[in-house]
C-alpha cells in the first residue's frame, strides 16, 4: 500500500506529465507539419487529425487524473 501524501504527488506528476508531453508534441508537430515538403495535403490532414483526437484524449485523461486526485483531497485517511 502506498501512503496518502505519496498516492496524491504521483497522480500529480503523471497528470503533469503527461499533459506536457502531449502539449509538446501537439504544437511542435503542428507548427512543424507545414514544413514537411514529402507530405500531401492529405496526409498532413491525417496528421493534424490524429494529433486532434490525441489531443482531445489527453484532456480527457488529465480530468480523470484532476478526479482522482481531488477524491484523494476529500480522503486523507486510506493508504492506495
Amino acid at each position: 500500500m502506498v501512503k496518502h501524501a505519496a498516492t496524491l504527488s504521483r497522480l500529480t506528476q503523471e497528470r503533469e506529465y503527461e499533459d506536457s508531453i502531449v502539449q509538446n508534441l501537439f504544437h511542435f508537430c503542428l507548427d512543424c507539419l507545414e514544413d514537411i515538403k514529402d507530405l500531401s495535403k492529405k496526409e498532413k490532414k491525417l496528421v493534424s487529425a490524429t494529433l486532434t483526437v490525441i489531443s482531445e484524449e489527453s484532456e480527457k485523461h488529465s480530468y480523470m487524473f484532476g478526479q482522482l486526485i481531488q477524491m484523494l483531497w476529500e480522503d486523507e485517511e486510506g493508504d492506495y
